[in-house]
């Protein structure tokens, strides 16, 4: 997945809040692009890379996976997954299991 550059910047305004207003500009190609969608392709990221590391291992991710399968966080909400996550950061979990 490329790494995009993003400079911010504040449609001019009277009323509106800097929130409404913003915009995020693609370095690479010039594209405006919503302060909104990029946060939301940055928490999907984050799920995966997260995601990546509960699978090879790590317990405090896999606690944060199933945190983020549970709230819907980055990922479509999913409980039997994040119980399944959750479960197997807990220290006596036997890692053999299927995964949902």
């Amino acid at each position: 997945m490329p790494l995009l550059r993003y400079h911010v910047m504040m449609a001019p305004t009277s009323s509106s809040t800097a929130t409404d207003t913003s915009e995020l500009i693609d370095t690479d190609s010039g594209k405006r692009v919503r302060l909104k969608i990029v946060v939301e392709n940055c928490v999907k990221r984050w799920f995966e890379e997260y995601l990546h590391a509960a699978q090879e291992g790590d317990h405090e991710m896999m606690l944060l996976v199933g945190a983020m399968y549970n709230t819907g966080y980055g990922v479509q909400k999913d409980p039997a997954k994040g119980k399944y996550w959750l479960d197997r950061a807990r220290p006596n979990h036997q890692s053999h299991k299927n995964q949902p």
